[in-house]
């Protein structure tokens, strides 16, 4: 199965004496399913994937937030073993609300315990982080290049201030950054789940549930800003009929987008997975019953260079391959692999 995009990108090309004028240029984009991967459920069932890492070993690591706790599969889709169980046992979580996997740490969020537990790849207990001058909150989890921990978190119950922090392996809190848009200070009631992603370069990338708005910084400096859209985009999220009081939000949220993640691709590209909740999608807790999902497909300074529709759901990335759940019902959950490419016309 292959999908194509035509895209016109209008991109900055340096000439002589440092001067730079602007060059239309025609890309093709290409969406090409490469295998997809039934996950077994004979030996244990899955709820819900909340988040999910694709490594270079061939694993796939689950957050079921359903059941709180991590599971591992192979890339045939065999169960391998839960890594983290659900207890308040040192090696167990209660309320895991975010993951962060390289090849020597596994870090998990606890929301319940307001810490960070790391354990081996292998599931084995190494540490509890107890922050000290943040709380955690449900977000994402990125370990650095350099070894160091991009942790979703906030200043205070409503999470207004900033969203994420740098801290290290011990804990000891680094740096502080991003702030949320201010759309989330004008209504009081959006959701205010986030999502980051880093590259090997030390960049990072962060978006907000309710806001097109994206936070790119650079953990090499810690310093980073705003891509702000304009006013018509920011209205696909939060519409005129959303009232300030936010007494109709039930109502409104299913005319309005909603971000699903936020990924680098081959650490050149940022996708930005979204959609429409729908009734079907409440009461089920089904991310793929979501109306009118789309990617958009950003450049690593965060302007958007297409747009493509997918019938899934972006799970993760995996070198230059995208993870989409197109199935969730149970015994029957698929993983799809689909490779993009871009080329010059």
């Amino acid at each position: 199965m292959k999908y194509t995009y035509i895209m016109l990108i209008l991109m900055e090309l340096s000439i002589a004496f440092g001067c730079k004028n602007r060059e239309s240029r025609k890309f093709n984009i290409e969406i090409e399913k490469v295998s997809e991967i039934l996950l077994s459920e004979k030996d244990v069932v899955i709820g819900n994937i909340f988040q999910c890492i694709a490594t270079n070993d061939s694993q796939i690591v689950i957050l079921d937030i359903e059941a709180s706790d991590i599971k591992q599969y192979d890339f045939r889709g065999n169960y391998v073993r839960t890594l983290v169980k659900r207890g308040s046992s040192p090696n167990e979580v209660l309320a895991p609300r975010g993951i962060g996997l390289n090849d020597k740490y596994l870090f998990v969020a606890d929301f319940a315990t307001n810490s960070t537990k790391v354990f081996s790849i292998n599931g084995e207990y190494i540490n509890q982080i107890f922050p000290e001058g943040y709380n955690i909150v449900m977000g994402s989890i990125k370990i650095l290049p350099d070894g160091r921990v991009l942790h979703g978190a906030s200043s205070d119950t409503r999470g207004y201030y900033f969203a994420t922090v740098i801290i290290d392996t011990t804990g000891k809190l680094i740096a502080k950054g991003a702030k949320y848009p201010k759309v989330y200070q004008e209504y009081k009631r959006l959701i205010g789940i986030y999502y980051c992603d880093a590259n090997a370069f030390g960049e990072y990338v962060i978006c907000f549930a309710k806001s097109p708005d994206i936070f790119i910084g650079n953990s090499k400096d810690n310093n980073g800003s705003f891509k702000e859209f304009d006013e018509n985009n920011k209205k696909k999220y939060v519409s005129d009929k959303r009232s300030k009081e936010g007494d109709n939000a039930l109502q409104v949220e299913y005319e309005e987008f909603f971000n699903l993640g936020i990924f680098y691709l081959s650490d050149t590209l940022i996708l930005r997975p979204y959609g429409k909740t729908t009734p079907e999608a409440e009461k089920s807790k089904s991310f793929l019953l979501f109306s009118d999902k789309k990617i958009d497909i950003l450049n690593r300074e965060g302007e958007i260079i297409s747009t493509i529709s997918v019938q899934g759901r972006l799970l993760c990335t995996f070198k230059n391959y995208l993870v989409l759940e197109e199935n969730d019902a149970p015994n029957n959950r698929i993983i799809a692999f689909y490779k993009l490419s871009m080329k010059e016309n």
